[in-house]
């Protein structure tokens, strides 16, 4: 009978590392290099890292859509307030009555001419219209040179950028002097082609009010005689002038226009006398 030896030669690092196995000198089990690998790459920081990155996506990109929204809600709002607004200057009376109240608002579809306008003064009134104003007073309509304008209180600027204003201290529509105000290079440029004979309408809550221009004239800033009282009803259109001037316009250009018709009731006027006339 043979017997075959087996003889056992402990295995060398050497022997291991050819057999793609690493093992240290005070390590007990081989470990394979690949394996190694795989649990360093694998390993509970790899997973934290990688778990922070997946929360800093997703709430970059929470915030984008939230800034989007934001974004889309500003601008429906800016558009639909500048259509709101641009509805005051067109179209025709209408009146909403509460008990002991009444409101003025314009309908139809919003045309406002630009076309006179300075590129500032569209900017200005298009920011404006953005703004909470109350209600006009009364609302100018000027056929002859296609002008429609709200009427609001007051001179101030952000006033006379959403439309025309009623000078403090002067009359009310279809009693006194009534003053109104307005830019050169806005709503009242079209007063450049305005003439003596053109009818002016001013309609309030109760009524329309038709007065017809009587003259023209231009006179220094401070010369506030214009807005005095007079013995019957009159309107007085107030801008700078030059129109076209570059700069603050150095002169003012008056509209005086007398009312002929207040509602359906046709006013009767009289010859001015000799001491009126000689107060111009």
């Amino acid at each position: 009978m043979n017997h075959t030896r087996f003889i056992f030669r402990p295995a060398t690092l050497d022997s291991y590392s050819k057999a793609g196995i690493h093992l240290s000198a005070d390590q007990e089990t081989p470990t394979p290099i690949t394996t190694y690998g795989k649990r360093l790459m694998t390993g509970p920081s790899s997973s934290r890292t990688t778990g922070w990155l997946s929360i800093t996506e997703q709430a970059l990109w929470v915030a984008g859509i939230v800034l989007l929204l934001l974004w889309l809600g500003a601008r429906s709002h800016s558009l639909i307030m500048s259509r709101f607004g641009l509805w005051q200057f067109q179209g025709v009376r209408t009146i909403s009555s509460t008990e002991g109240s009444s409101t003025i608002g314009l309908e139809g579809k919003a045309r406002v001419d630009f076309s006179l306008w300075s590129s500032k003064r569209i900017q200005a009134f298009q920011e404006s219209v953005a703004r909470t104003f109350k209600q006009p007073i009364a609302v100018l309509r000027i056929p002859s040179i296609h002008l429609t304008a709200p009427v609001f209180e007051g001179t101030d600027d952000l006033t006379l950028n959403r439309g025309l204003g009623r000078i403090a201290g002067t009359g009310t529509p279809g009693d006194g002097n009534l003053g109104i105000a307005g830019h050169r290079d806005g709503f009242f440029r079209s007063l450049k082609d305005i003439a003596p004979g053109d009818p002016i309408e001013i309609t309030t809550h109760s009524e329309t009010d038709t007065y017809v221009v009587e003259r023209t004239e231009i006179v220094s800033p401070d010369n506030v005689s214009v807005l005095n009282p007079q013995p019957k009803a009159l309107l007085t259109l107030v801008t700078c002038y030059p129109f076209y001037f570059v700069g603050d316009a150095p002169r003012r250009f008056i509209v005086e226009a007398s009312l002929q018709k207040r509602g359906n009731h046709v006013v009767r006027t009289e010859p001015p006398s000799a001491e009126n006339q000689g107060q111009r």
